[in-house]
């Protein structure tokens, strides 16, 4: 949120914030994050969205990973949002990614090589989409009925779907989902060939074309820590920009203290 919040570059940029959280999120967390406003006035509103008691009978890892397959029922009044996952880091202004024409699909994603999760649905040739970093229209989203076509596909699968909601989005709207841009998403590979190798998995009438994913690599709007972690790892890309960023948050003490267990103190570089 600080990334998002340092990159504004239109003066009449104003981000609206929605938060997933649960009835055990304490009013002190909530305290540090609304803090966010006064640090950014007139920049954002940031509201907290109750996700308690959604999808409890999934029998996969963290039930918070479902909560975004539920937004456009949760925020009836919004046609469009920008999905991100909390590790993620922003280095632009995203006004351009959310004004994107979407050309009636449904959601937009950075490319993922996880063929083999819809393979075992017996799909091949088929888009798969991160769904870390998504743009969402909303409208079309309850327009579809897709809350009914989610529940009934995650049943079929007695709630333990492989790949998650990640296969769900892309199983259910297979018809219905496309690319974003790479550079809104870019994973965050340590170096271009790792990235080239990606790339090239992909189908071929999808890939990026290398020009516009090599400056994606080198100029993202949106980095995607799905390997190495910054505050686990000094391997994660743009680690000392990361930290930067940390350190301009209320949470920075706690960012810190919790690193310390793959950290020696010495271990952290000096900005």
């Amino acid at each position: 949120m600080t990334s998002l919040l340092e990159n504004i570059k239109h003066h009449n940029t104003f981000y609206d914030i929605y938060i997933m959280v649960t009835n055990d999120f304490t009013n002190n967390n909530k305290d540090i994050l609304y803090s966010i406003k006064k640090h950014y006035s007139n920049k954002c509103n940031i509201t907290f969205v109750n996700m308690t008691n959604l999808f409890n009978e999934q029998q996969t890892s963290t039930v918070a990973k479902y909560y975004r397959l539920a937004l456009h029922e949760k925020l009836k009044n919004i046609d469009k949002i920008i999905y991100l996952d909390g590790d993620t880091m922003i280095f632009e202004d995203l006004k351009e990614m959310y004004n994107l024409n979407m050309r009636g699909y449904y959601i937009l994603g950075f490319l993922d090589n996880l063929f083999w999760a819809l393979l075992e649905y017996g799909i091949k040739n088929a888009i798969v989409i991160n769904s870390g970093v998504i743009l969402m229209d909303l409208k079309a989203l309850r327009n579809y009925n897709a809350t009914d076509k989610f529940e009934s596909f995650m049943k079929s699968q007695n709630n333990s779907a492989i790949q998650e909601d990640q296969t769900i989005i892309n199983y259910v709207l297979q018809k219905h989902i496309y690319t974003l841009p790479p550079k809104y998403g870019m994973w965050a590979f340590n170096n271009f060939r790792v990235a080239l190798e990606h790339n090239r998995v992909q189908n071929p009438s999808l890939r990026y074309n290398n020009k516009e994913f090599k400056y994606a690599f080198e100029h993202p709007a949106i980095l995607h820590y799905t390997g190495a972690k910054p505050y686990k790892s000094k391997v994660a890309i743009h680690y000392s920009v990361w930290w930067n960023y940390a350190k301009k948050t209320d949470y920075y003490v706690k960012i810190y203290n919790y690193s310390l267990k793959y950290f020696n103190n010495s271990d952290f570089i000096k900005f």
